[in-house]
Parts: C-alpha cells; structure tokens; sequence
C-alpha cells in the first residue's frame, strides 16, 4: 500500500491503451477505476464491426492447460502484433501415454479467435498463420511456454488448422431469415442483402403450401417439412378455426363458435348465408386472342378481376369457350377465348364502382394485366 502511494499515479482513460478492437477510449479526463479500467474507459465502438480468424491448434508439450492457454495466447498476439483482449483461447488437455508409462507431457488441442478491426487487417492475420512454418512456430510457442512455466525438456509438436476469414459485408456472414438459404456460389456477394444473398429453403416449411382449410404454423418457416407430403402437413400446418377462415361470399357470413374448419371444403363448415346481404353482380363478355388452354385463359380472367377489383375469387365466377385461331393456310396455335364473367358485391354501390372500375379500365392496361395473370397460368409469353 506504502509503494502503491509513494511510487504510483492513478491513469487516466486516455492513457488507458487496452480497450479491445471494437471498442474505443473514453477520453472525457476520468480515471481508470480499480482492477478492470475497461469497465470506465472504453465504450462500444459501433462504427467498427470485428472481423475474426479463427482456428485450432494441436500440440504435445510438458506444460498444464493452462500454461498452455497461456502459451498460445500470447505467442499469437507476438506473431500477429495484436493485443491480448482482442484474442480468446480455450484449451484442452489429455495425458500422452504409453504402452509402458504415462508420460509428463500432455495433447493441448488449442481452440483460439483472434479479433481484427476490419477483413483486410484479418486476412493479412489470417495469411501470416497460414504462412508460418513448423518450425518457426515451435520455436515461438516453446518459448512462450517457458515463460508461461513449462518445462524446457521437450520440443512442442505443432498442427494448425485454420477456418476461412468471413467478409462482414459479404453473403457469406450473411444470415438468411428461417425457411431461406444463402444461394449456390454467392458467397462472396457484396453488398449483402437478403435478395442478392438468400433463397427459398426447399427442405423447409417455408416452402410447402398449407392444404385448404389449415394454416402455417406460427414461427415453423425454418422448421424441416419432411420427406412427404403427409409429414410436412403435420410439421408446418394446423388446423384453421373457422374465425380464422377469410373466404367465405360476400353473400355469407362467417361462423366464429370456436369450430375448426373442416376437409377440402371449409366453407361448407365455417360459413353461413347472410340473409342481411342481397349480393348485386357486374356481368359483361371479354373476348380476347392468346397463346393459352381453355382453363388457363379462365384462371387469367378470374385473377385479373380478383386483383382489379379487389373482390375475393369466390366471389367472382368465370366460363369461357375456345376456338382454334385459323387462317386460310394453316391451324395456329393461339386461340379465341370468350370469357363470360360475374362479379358479386355487397351491394349497390360498390357494384356501381366496381363497374365503373371496369368501364373505365383502358385497353392497354386491360391487356398487360390479362398478359401478366396468363403467363402466371402458364400461357406462353409469346404474344
């Protein structure tokens, strides 16, 4: 206590040099406080996002674990001119033996991340490890473990191996939401973003569509679906209650008495007529030429009203009649379809808008919508 008082000064945080790589010192005058000044001298430094090489170390040495921690500790910060709270270390130590006697030394397998402020300082790091010869890293982990109070009587046998250093910035250090993966050969992608980096996860709920009448599990996109249809169902699926169902007509109400909704046909369970409602429909023909079958040239009208008017499908009923498109020379392929449409609202006055929606809907725009919802049928996009 004497020597502390009559030989030292306290340090201030701007003297303090041991703030870790992604933190940065409080230079505000303050006094660095007890044993672990870090605790008021360094501050998260959010402009810096660490980058680490990471890698395991095998040796045989006549020094305990922690001597041996101790070793690899600091011989990486020496090697790599980095201070020691930017290092971590782990170690694992077993008895060499053999047939005839347990020996004095031990098996270290070393399992070390050394933090870099940014991915070129950790590739540089990483191209020093990978560079070191054997020889040269005996020599520096022996030496360290004479300091750390190992025994001089043996030479240290050395393997490393070494993890690839991540680009933050990249898709490889980029994590996909649950129920994607990161897409073949992106790794190196920069900038990252979920589009440029990620994928639907085939082997995942996200990817299987919830049978009629059922919904996604709550928070199971990431979950695996399974090998069949069947298992995916009770993976990724439960039953939908009837408050739940959406799709009941404009001419229907839905039933909320807690029930589930039941089989292919939930309707039939969940909805009820709504004698309040007298449902008034906007009918008309739409005639038009494309590459497509009977039921997709249906299926295309059908979604282009659905989307147009904002009106749900069950609402809407759609027939259509086809015929082969000729000339005098030769059958084409596309075909003639006349597609007779009803549209039902809950009364009146929405009929009346949804009708004037349709009126005024231009020819141009009538025809890139009709495209769009034909190749999503699978038409040909070919005119």
């Amino acid at each position: 206590a004497e020597a502390a008082t009559n030989c030292c000064d306290a340090l201030t945080c701007a003297e303090y040099e041991d703030c870790k790589v992604t933190e940065k010192t409080i230079d505000d005058g303050s006094t660095a406080q007890g044993s672990t000044p870090a605790t008021t001298c360094c501050q998260v430094d959010s402009t810096v996002t660490a980058v680490a090489v990471e890698g395991t170390a095998i040796f045989v040495a006549d020094a305990t674990m922690e001597q041996a921690r101790t070793a690899v500790h600091m011989m990486l910060a020496e090697l790599l001119s980095v201070k020691t709270v930017d290092i971590t270390v782990t170690v694992n130590s077993a008895a060499k033996t053999t047939r005839a006697r347990r020996l004095d030394v031990f098996t270290h397998t070393a399992t070390f991340a050394v933090h870099f402020a940014d991915f070129t300082k950790a590739t540089a790091g990483h191209t020093a490890l990978t560079d070191l010869t054997k020889d040269a890293a005996e020599t520096s982990l022996k030496t360290q473990l004479v300091a750390a109070g190992g025994k001089d009587s043996e030479d240290p046998t050395w393997t490393l191996t070494l993890q690839a250093v991540v680009d933050p910035d990249s898709c490889a250090a980029f994590n996909c939401a649950a129920g994607y993966t990161m897409k073949d050969g992106e790794g190196a992608t920069k900038p990252a973003t979920a589009e440029a980096c990620c994928v639907v996860d085939d082997t995942k709920c996200l990817s299987h569509n919830c049978a009629v009448g059922t919904k996604a599990k709550a928070e199971a996109a990431g979950t695996d679906k399974g090998a069949t249809d069947a298992e995916a169902a009770t993976n990724c699926c439960d039953a939908l209650t009837c408050a739940e169902y959406e799709d009941c007509k404009v001419t229907e109400k839905t039933i909320d008495d807690g029930s589930t909704a039941q089989g292919s046909t939930p309707a039939t369970t969940c909805c009820q007529v709504d004698s309040t409602v007298t449902a008034v429909a906007v009918e008309g023909t739409a005639i038009f030429v494309a590459d497509a079958t009977m039921e997709q040239a249906r299926t295309a009208v059908h979604m282009m009203l659905a989307e147009l008017l904002s009106v749900k499908t069950v609402d809407i009923t759609v027939t259509v009649n086809s015929a082969a498109k000729t000339t005098r020379a030769r059958r084409l392929d596309v075909f003639t379809h006349t597609a007779t449409f009803a549209v039902h609202f809950a009364d009146f006055t929405k009929a009346t808008a949804g009708h004037t929606a349709l009126t005024d809907l231009t020819k141009d725009a009538a025809e890139t919508s009709l495209k769009t919802q034909l190749v999503a049928a699978g038409g040909k996009d070919s005119e």
